[in-house]
């Protein structure tokens, strides 16, 4: 194995609207350097993408290298083999694999022709590290790709695919941000650590919903914090209860106070 490390650093305030959004609606703060310290890892992410396509050559080595530059503007620390690599390798790829926290496929039509790329997506699946796809959709169809992931690669289909095109590159550099976000945060109280889900197709499930949050909110109560998972069953069922009590009342009077 030869590839060459790099140190990961505190992602910049305001360096994306809707990650730093996502941020304060949490009441979290971002600490990706200690998070990703403590997962005993080198990479926030691997890049995996078939460089050479037979009709548009190198054109998606060089989208890889943009989406991986703008990550890295962010201050996410990828693995893109360019980068990375001293000595291409399958042994070299697997380590790099296994130092990385999560995994980016960059989809085309003809990337599951690439040995290398199968190869990779199936170190990760056996590592079980989170897939994440971003499909070119001026050079690949979706039903067409779903459907052989579904058939072939299912482990591909375990996060929403975002969908890239020329006009939308930077909503997409912005979706990857913010599913790496999730898998790197942490509360300003160090014990508190936001975990992957165990199961990669269940999104965290909020206490409250939206509207109730901004109720409690205007209340003058502060949610910003984490609370324990008992705290958070507790207060959960308090909500509810109000909630089913408020609708209780407005049917008791819309059946008993006379209209007009």
């Amino acid at each position: 194995m030869s590839f060459r490390k790099g140190s990961p650093s505190v992602m910049r305030r305001g360096a994306s609207d809707s990650v730093q959004l996502l941020l304060e609606q949490t009441g979290v703060c971002l600490d990706i350097e200690s998070s990703l310290d403590g997962s005993g890892k080198d990479f926030h992410f691997f890049l995996s993408h078939k460089k050479h396509h037979s009709t548009y050559g190198m054109m998606h080595a060089q989208i890889a290298q943009q989406l991986s530059d703008s990550l890295e503007q962010l201050n996410f620390h990828g693995f893109l083999d360019i980068d990375c690599l001293d000595e291409i390798s399958e042994s070299a790829l697997r380590n790099a694999i296994e130092e990385s926290s999560t995994m980016i496929v960059l989809l085309n039509d003809e990337t599951h022709l690439s040995t290398w790329c199968l190869n990779e997506w199936r170190i990760a699946a056996e590592l079980k590290i989170p897939i994440k796809v971003i499909i070119d959709l001026e050079h690949a169809n979706l039903e067409v790709e779903l459907a052989r992931a579904k058939k072939s690669y299912p482990y591909l289909l375990s996060y929403q695919w975002i969908e890239y095109t020329n006009k939308r590159r930077r909503e997409a550099v912005q979706e990857l941000a913010l599913f790496l976000v999730k898998h790197f945060i942490t509360c300003s109280d160090s014990s508190f650590r936001m975990q992957t889900p165990s199961n990669p197709t269940d999104d965290p499930i909020p206490i409250v919903d939206p509207i109730t949050s901004k109720l409690v909110l205007l209340s003058g109560i502060s949610i910003g914090s984490a609370p324990s998972s008992s705290s958070r069953q507790v207060w959960a069922m308090v909500v509810r209860s109000f909630t089913y009590l408020c609708l209780l009342l407005c049917l008791m009077r819309y059946m008993l106070v006379p209209v007009g």
